[in-house]
């Protein structure tokens, strides 16, 4: 039998409630229809998403790398993701009292918690997966991050022979 990729298929609307400010608890919670994006659709908002301010990676005090974006990236991959996948919003009203009933009206009037966590719905892959796929998936068997030693960032334990230069990899 051929592969098929996982998750739900492209164009397949379902209602997501986002958690933020209890609104999971909330008896009339705000309800957002999504649409399911092709897999070139996410990979297109993500890429949008990831973008390294002038084209180099950062480090933290303790040396770690950090990626900077900037700030109208972020929106821009974060507009289209609302206006392209989000059909229909339910129980959810701007500041003036006037219905929040879309994507645009969602990304125009809607609190940053709640936008961030419906973009976030529409990129995840995990999100996208039916819910006995994302039980398969949640933990790898033979992972554990006791198990596995933190890198330096040095390639000192490599044995010499094993040692590769740009040059050879290409």
């Amino acid at each position: 039998m051929a592969r098929r990729v996982p998750g739900r298929p492209a164009g397949e609307v379902r209602t997501f409630i986002p958690e933020a400010y209890g609104n999971r608890e909330d008896p009339e919670p705000v309800e957002i229809e999504l649409m399911q994006p092709t897999e070139a659709q996410r990979r297109n908002l993500f890429r949008m998403s990831v973008r390294v301010r002038d084209g180099r990676t950062e480090r933290n005090a303790d040396g770690s790398v950090r990626v900077t974006m900037e700030a109208e990236d972020v929106s821009a991959y974060q507009k289209k993701a609302l206006e392209g996948f989000v059909s229909a919003v339910r129980n959810y009203e701007s500041a003036d009292g006037k219905p929040i009933v879309d994507g645009a009206g969602l990304w125009e009037h809607g609190e940053d918690a709640i936008v961030g966590e419906v973009v976030g719905e529409i990129l995840g892959r995990a999100q996208g997966l039916a819910t006995e796929e994302k039980k398969a998936s949640e933990k790898p068997i033979d992972s554990s991050a006791a198990e596995t030693p933190r890198s330096d960032g040095t390639a000192e334990s490599v044995a010499p022979a094993e040692r590769m230069s740009i040059a050879d990899a290409a």
